[in-house]
């Protein structure tokens, strides 16, 4: 069973979040391959799973269903995004339906992987798109095996900023776009995005949320942490203009306020719902050691 305690999955998903439930990665897993001791004692104790992970407490309530911002949930529990990297040519296809399918029946809410709003999102031609035909009307599928099974289901929408390298993934010849043209660690990747750029991919989110509520799903979550690219707005170290987007930390903030804004007026249209996953810890790789932290 999931915990509430903001840790993470992989990939796309890692970190905390404001909404929802991850799976504690320590718990799994060694970076030395062996198996965890707490594995090894589940697969041989006499107690229960709950008994053992949630130590006694009472997790009736996680059970109850519950309505947020007027969606109808089964229950409390809520599946993190996970990177998987298993929709070749960005198309998510019947076994990605089957996969989010088979979580929903016990789940209240599911949040997808990251997905691509543009040609420039991303580098691997592996993490599914929420553009183009073929890869929505595979998400059509994917929304529908969840409302089938009683869930309800959010894609979370996804650009990678200054991390991805020059000239990779299916459109080698989409520029790095970025606040400044550096990454985390000072390396120059490409150069500072104009404003019409940046506007481009605003609205990249908005046909996204758009593409989102027409194919049935129940709301929508931008990935703004983690060091991709709405998050490299939020530091003095990866954002360096001194246009509207850079400067005070109110203005650094202006950007990711926009994609937000933006977003939730093209869901809003169909009552959708709209979320942002948020750096709310001071580990973000772009903030540099000593750096003001801002929210």
């Amino acid at each position: 069973m999931p915990a509430i305690d903001g840790r993470g999955g992989c990939g796309a998903g890692d970190g905390p979040r404001s909404f929802g439930l991850s799976w504690p990665g320590t718990w799994n897993s060694r970076r030395a391959g062996g198996v965890a001791p707490l594995v090894t004692e589940l697969n041989t104790a006499e107690e229960s799973l709950s008994q053992t992970l949630l130590d006694g407490v009472d997790v009736t309530p996680l059970l109850s269903p519950v309505s947020v911002s007027g969606l109808k949930l089964r229950n409390r529990l809520v599946m993190a995004p996970m990177t998987r990297q298993f929709s070749p040519g960005g198309i998510p296809a019947d076994d990605v339906a089957a996969y989010y399918g088979r979580r929903a029946s016990s789940l209240g809410l599911l949040i997808t992987e990251g997905t691509y709003v543009d040609e420039g999102s991303g580098g691997s031609g592996r993490v599914p798109r929420f553009f183009g035909d073929r890869p929505l009307a595979g998400w059509r599928k994917v929304a529908g095996a969840v409302h089938a099974e009683g869930g309800a289901i959010f894609p979370q929408l996804w650009h990678t900023g200054a991390t991805r390298k020059p000239g990779s993934g299916p459109f080698p010849d989409a520029p790095v776009i970025s606040p400044s043209g550096v990454n985390a660690s000072g390396a120059v990747v490409g150069e500072q995005a104009t404003t019409r750029q940046l506007e481009a991919v605003v609205a990249a989110y908005a046909r996204a949320a758009a593409a989102a509520r027409d194919a049935g799903f129940d709301g929508i979550e931008l990935h703004g942490a983690h060091g991709y690219l709405l998050d490299q707005f939020h530091w003095p170290h990866t954002n360096r203009r001194t246009d509207a987007y850079g400067g005070s930390p109110a203005r650094r903030a202006v950007y990711r306020r926009a994609g937000r804004e933006s977003s939730t007026c093209w869901a809003t249209a169909a009552s959708t719902r709209s979320a942002i996953r948020s750096p709310v810890k001071p580990t973000s790789s772009c903030r540099r050691a000593g750096a003001p932290w801002v929210t």
